[in-house]
Protein backbone atom coordinates (compact mmCIF):
# COMPACT_ATOMS: atom_id res chain seq x y z
CA UNK A 1 0.00 0.00 0.00
CA UNK A 2 2.83 2.31 0.52
CA UNK A 3 4.19 2.04 -2.75
CA UNK A 4 0.78 2.76 -4.03
CA UNK A 5 1.13 5.92 -2.37
CA UNK A 6 3.93 6.88 -3.25
CA UNK A 7 3.65 6.19 -6.70
CA UNK A 8 0.60 8.08 -6.71
CA UNK A 9 2.21 11.11 -5.37
CA UNK A 10 5.01 11.05 -7.55
CA UNK A 11 2.01 11.13 -10.68
CA UNK A 12 0.22 13.51 -9.23
CA UNK A 13 2.57 16.03 -7.69
CA UNK A 14 1.21 18.65 -10.32
CA UNK A 15 -2.08 18.70 -8.41
CA UNK A 16 -0.46 19.53 -5.66
CA UNK A 17 -1.81 23.32 -3.89
CA UNK A 18 -0.10 24.26 -1.14
CA UNK A 19 -2.71 27.07 0.21
CA UNK A 20 -5.56 23.87 0.55
CA UNK A 21 -3.54 21.88 2.49
CA UNK A 22 0.46 21.10 3.98
CA UNK A 23 2.17 18.40 2.18
CA UNK A 24 1.79 15.60 4.72
CA UNK A 25 -2.29 15.76 4.80
CA UNK A 26 -2.01 15.81 1.51
CA UNK A 27 -0.60 12.52 1.61
CA UNK A 28 -2.03 11.08 3.89
CA UNK A 29 -5.11 11.64 2.76
CA UNK A 30 -4.61 9.83 -0.58
CA UNK A 31 -3.44 7.00 1.89
CA UNK A 32 -6.83 7.08 3.63
CA UNK A 33 -8.11 7.67 0.01
CA UNK A 34 -6.53 4.16 -1.04
CA UNK A 35 -7.39 1.99 1.76
CA UNK A 36 -11.04 2.68 1.32
CA UNK A 37 -10.72 2.05 -1.96
CA UNK A 38 -9.06 -1.42 -1.89
CA UNK A 39 -11.35 -2.52 1.10
CA UNK A 40 -14.14 -1.02 -1.30
CA UNK A 41 -13.05 -3.96 -3.55
CA UNK A 42 -12.61 -6.61 -0.71
CA UNK A 43 -15.88 -6.25 0.30
CA UNK A 44 -17.55 -6.42 -3.23
CA UNK A 45 -15.39 -9.29 -3.96
CA UNK A 46 -16.76 -11.03 -0.59
CA UNK A 47 -20.01 -10.21 -1.82
CA UNK A 48 -19.90 -11.38 -5.12
CA UNK A 49 -18.20 -14.17 -3.92
CA UNK A 50 -14.76 -13.46 -5.34
CA UNK A 51 -13.03 -13.58 -2.57
CA UNK A 52 -10.57 -16.37 -3.76
CA UNK A 53 -10.16 -15.25 -7.43
CA UNK A 54 -6.49 -12.61 -7.71
CA UNK A 55 -6.88 -8.82 -7.32
CA UNK A 56 -6.60 -7.30 -11.40
CA UNK A 57 -3.23 -6.61 -12.61
CA UNK A 58 -1.96 -2.65 -12.70
CA UNK A 59 -1.24 -2.79 -16.05
CA UNK A 60 0.59 0.76 -15.82
CA UNK A 61 4.30 0.51 -15.47
CA UNK A 62 5.93 0.61 -12.14
CA UNK A 63 8.18 2.91 -10.85
CA UNK A 64 11.22 1.08 -11.35
CA UNK A 65 10.16 0.68 -15.39
CA UNK A 66 9.25 4.16 -15.66
CA UNK A 67 13.03 5.18 -13.83
CA UNK A 68 14.61 2.52 -16.11
CA UNK A 69 13.36 3.71 -19.31
CA UNK A 70 14.04 7.55 -18.31
CA UNK A 71 17.26 6.38 -17.81
CA UNK A 72 17.64 4.85 -21.34
CA UNK A 73 16.19 7.44 -22.64
CA UNK A 74 18.76 9.85 -21.81
CA UNK A 75 21.53 7.52 -22.29
CA UNK A 76 19.98 7.33 -25.75
CA UNK A 77 19.49 11.09 -26.16
CA UNK A 78 23.43 11.69 -25.07
CA UNK A 79 24.02 9.23 -27.38
CA UNK A 80 22.34 10.97 -30.49
CA UNK A 81 24.21 14.56 -29.19
CA UNK A 82 27.56 13.16 -29.33
CA UNK A 83 26.84 12.00 -33.09
CA UNK A 84 28.65 14.44 -35.85
CA UNK A 85 25.68 16.79 -37.22
CA UNK A 86 25.24 15.34 -40.55
CA UNK A 87 25.13 11.80 -39.23
CA UNK A 88 22.53 13.41 -36.47
CA UNK A 89 20.37 15.03 -38.75
CA UNK A 90 20.11 11.83 -41.27
CA UNK A 91 19.09 9.81 -38.74
CA UNK A 92 16.74 11.55 -37.08
CA UNK A 93 15.51 12.25 -40.01
CA UNK A 94 15.24 8.38 -41.02
CA UNK A 95 14.24 7.71 -37.44
CA UNK A 96 11.67 10.56 -36.48
CA UNK A 97 10.77 11.56 -39.47
CA UNK A 98 10.15 8.45 -41.59
CA UNK A 99 11.84 9.53 -44.84
CA UNK A 100 13.33 7.83 -47.55
CA UNK A 101 16.71 7.79 -48.40
CA UNK A 102 15.89 9.64 -51.33
CA UNK A 103 13.71 12.09 -49.32
CA UNK A 104 16.81 12.34 -46.94
CA UNK A 105 19.05 12.99 -49.92
CA UNK A 106 17.07 16.00 -51.31
CA UNK A 107 16.26 17.44 -47.84
CA UNK A 108 19.77 17.75 -46.90
CA UNK A 109 21.21 18.52 -50.42
CA UNK A 110 23.91 15.05 -51.19
CA UNK A 111 23.62 12.25 -53.38
CA UNK A 112 21.86 8.84 -51.94
CA UNK A 113 25.05 7.03 -51.58
CA UNK A 114 26.07 9.54 -48.91
CA UNK A 115 23.05 9.55 -46.88
CA UNK A 116 24.28 6.29 -46.70
CA UNK A 117 27.23 6.20 -45.46
CA UNK A 118 25.83 8.41 -42.83
CA UNK A 119 23.41 6.25 -42.04
CA UNK A 120 25.96 3.71 -41.28
CA UNK A 121 28.43 5.85 -39.63
CA UNK A 122 25.63 6.90 -37.39
CA UNK A 123 24.24 3.94 -36.22
CA UNK A 124 27.84 1.93 -35.71
CA UNK A 125 28.93 5.17 -33.71
CA UNK A 126 25.82 5.02 -31.43
CA UNK A 127 26.60 1.03 -31.33
CA UNK A 128 29.50 1.88 -29.67
CA UNK A 129 28.39 4.96 -27.38
CA UNK A 130 25.14 2.51 -25.98
CA UNK A 131 27.83 -0.48 -25.75
CA UNK A 132 27.30 -1.93 -22.14
CA UNK A 133 24.38 0.43 -21.66
CA UNK A 134 21.76 -2.74 -22.43
CA UNK A 135 19.89 -0.67 -24.95
CA UNK A 136 20.17 -2.58 -28.30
Amino acid sequence: MAQEVFLRVWRQASRYDPDRAAVSTWIWRIAVNLCIDRNRRIGVRRFLGLEAAPDPEDEAPGAEEALDARQRLGLARAAMEGLPERQREAILLRAAGGMSTAEIAAAMGVGPGAVEQLLVRARANLRRALEGTGIP
